[in-house]
């Protein structure tokens, strides 16, 4: 998504969006993604610093593996075998139909393609 108009209900009005940031929470030593994280900010909020977008990510991430909720559309919850570890990424630049991982060496976003 990218900076202009962000509609809600058909009963809500338009709102002009001015930033969308977006990171990922990931297993370092697998870079499996166990969280996806996007805030909006619309024209006329304050725009969420970096560090909190991260710091929230790590707490839902956080809270759903304690709670051994699995994520939708899976049966069981994901194992961590490192650190959670977060990863800031620009959801305009991204697909995020398709599944993607971290690799782990270069900390990139990679396409998943052992998950198809």
């Amino acid at each position: 998504m990218e900076p202009g108009s962000y509609g809600g209900n058909a009963a809500s009005t338009d709102h002009v969006v001015s930033s969308v940031k977006g990171c990922v929470v990931f297993d370092s030593a697998t870079g499996v993604i166990q969280h996806v994280h996007q805030v909006v900010t619309i024209e006329g909020a304050e725009e969420t610093a970096d560090d909190e977008v991260a710091n929230r990510a790590l707490a839902f991430a956080r809270e759903r593996l304690e709670s051994g909720t699995a994520l939708p559309g899976e049966a069981t919850v994901r194992s961590v075998e490192g650190e959670l570890a977060v990863l800031p990424f620009d959801p305009a630049e991204l697909d995020l139909s398709r599944p993607y991982r971290v690799d782990p060496k270069t900390r990139l976003l990679v396409p998943d393609d052992r998950a198809s």
